[in-house]
């Protein structure tokens, strides 16, 4: 409804009204986009792992678990 709102730049009591005596009909659809559709995307490089990253990522490629939990700080690569 706060779509219909800003396009009609009226509130939602009169968009009510107007819907209640039939003069619109308010109709709910949900729209899918690929918001990547348009847009040109470059694969980066493979990034190294340090030493701390490889012997984690080598006992995870061992073990017979399928979920791990990892600690470390966020986006510190």
């Amino acid at each position: 409804m706060p779509d219909i709102e800003l396009v009609a730049e009226a509130g939602r009591g009169i968009i009510k009204t107007l819907e209640k005596n039939g003069y619109v009909e308010i109709i709910e659809k949900q729209i899918e986009r690929n918001p990547f559709v348009n847009k040109k995307i470059q694969r980066d490089t493979a990034h190294l792992l340090n030493s701390e990253q490889q012997e984690a990522f080598n006992r995870i490629s061992k073990s017979e678990y399928k979920e791990f939990l990892i600690y470390g700080i966020t986006g510190s690569r």
